[in-house]
Order: structure tokens, then C-alpha cells, then sequence
């Protein structure tokens, strides 16, 4: 094991982004609330959240750092849909 007592904060940025390619018809259910089982971007924007609050369980040797925000944007675009997404975390050694 390394001492790391002595370090002090360190201010972190992650940002990951993803695109999805999708039908006309598709997106447009997207846009105007018409999806059957529900919101689609309210429900893909919970699950960014989980799966940042769950990086430390899913990466091996990834230590927990407390996360101090969470921002995750959606853009629609021609055939596509992107999602952009980072967290501000403060951790207290490095």
C-alpha cells in the first residue's frame, strides 16, 4: 500500500458521451412523448446517474470518490441520439 495521507484534494472532471442511431419514426416518439412504456430520456437519464454512482462496483481497482454533481444532456439529431454526461467529483487523496 502507497501513503496517500498527505496529499491534499484534487478537483476531477469525467465526461463520457454515446450516439445512438435510431429510425425517423422512432425519434420522432422520442420528441413528442409518444413512447408506450414511457418517458425514454427521463428513464435513460436515471440510468447515466446509476451507472456513475456505480463505476467504483463495475471497474475493477477503481476506488469510490464522492461525486458532487451530475449533468447528462440529450441531443437529437438527424437519424441519431446522443448523450453527453459528465460528474464533478472532489476526492479527498489520489
Amino acid at each position: 500500500m502507497v501513503d496517500i495521507s498527505g496529499k491534499t484534494d484534487i478537483a476531477r472532471l469525467a465526461r463520457a458521451a454515446g450516439e445512438i442511431v435510431l429510425s425517423g419514426e422512432t425519434l420522432e416518439k422520442i420528441k413528442t412523448g409518444d413512447v408506450e412504456k414511457g418517458n425514454v430520456l427521463a428513464t435513460a437519464r436515471v440510468a447515466a446517474v446509476l451507472a456513475i454512482k456505480k463505476t467504483p462496483e463495475i471497474i475493477p481497482m477503481c476506488h469510490q470518490i464522492p461525486i458532487t454533481a451530475i449533468d447528462v444532456d440529450f441531443d437529437i439529431g438527424g437519424n441519431d441520439l446522443g448523450c453527453s454526461r459528465g460528474q464533478d467529483c472532489w476526492e479527498n487523496r489520489s
